[in-house]
């Protein structure tokens, strides 16, 4: 991660082993780096609010993928009261430093929306994408 990022935005394709990535980051949402110089959180978008913790890790135990990964339709469809409400949430947590991990496979058919409307910029979010 470069200093200008705050965020690691997984965006998966279909058959790629998305589900697996999502299932261990909604299972262990905290980690650090092996030097433990960094510290990451993985967090879904979902219903128009920012779900993270052990909040994030009951609701993947009680769906039946076992994960749970930000949903790319409500975040095309945001208001301005919850685009700032979330983009207070993700100020809180990456206050510290902490680099935020959104993982959604829908996202790799949203590019050119994402842009045109600002989404990221909005949010607070200064991602590094990893495919």
């Amino acid at each position: 991660m470069t200093e200008d990022h705050n965020t690691i935005l997984h965006i998966g394709g279909p058959k790629c082993g998305s589900s697996s990535i999502q299932n261990h980051l909604s299972m262990n949402p905290t980690f650090t780096s092996d030097d433990g110089a960094a510290s990451y959180r993985y967090v879904a978008l979902c219903g128009g609010r920012i779900i993270d913790g052990d909040d994030l890790t009951l609701r993947a135990r009680l769906s039946p993928e076992q994960y749970l990964a930000s949903d790319p339709a409500r975040l095309l469809d945001m208001d301005e009261t919850t685009m700032r409400t979330c983009r207070d949430q993700i100020t809180k947590l990456t206050r510290d430093g902490t680099t935020l991990v959104l993982s959604c496979e829908g996202w790799g058919h949203s590019g050119r929306k994402f842009n045109r409307l600002d989404l990221l910029e909005r949010l607070g979010l200064r991602p590094e994408v990893v495919y």
